[in-house]
């Protein structure tokens, strides 16, 4: 069983750049009302990804 924060299982699930602002995201609204707010973010976010077809455990993608 995966034990910790929910700000904790954000760090788990993804990597690199993306994965440090998550953990932003999640450090600055852990605790607050805003939480459900990141969360819903970044669900839309990983959605849209996947609808481009990209993966979002994957590597950052470069531009």
């Amino acid at each position: 069983m995966v034990t910790g924060t929910p700000a904790d299982a954000i760090r788990r699930s993804t990597t690199g750049s993306e994965q440090e602002h998550r953990h932003w995201l999640a450090d600055r609204a852990w605790n607050s009302r805003e939480f459900s707010v990141v969360l819903g973010a970044i669900a839309t976010s990983e959605k849209r990804n996947h609808q481009k077809g990209f993966a979002t455990h994957g590597p950052p993608l470069s531009s």
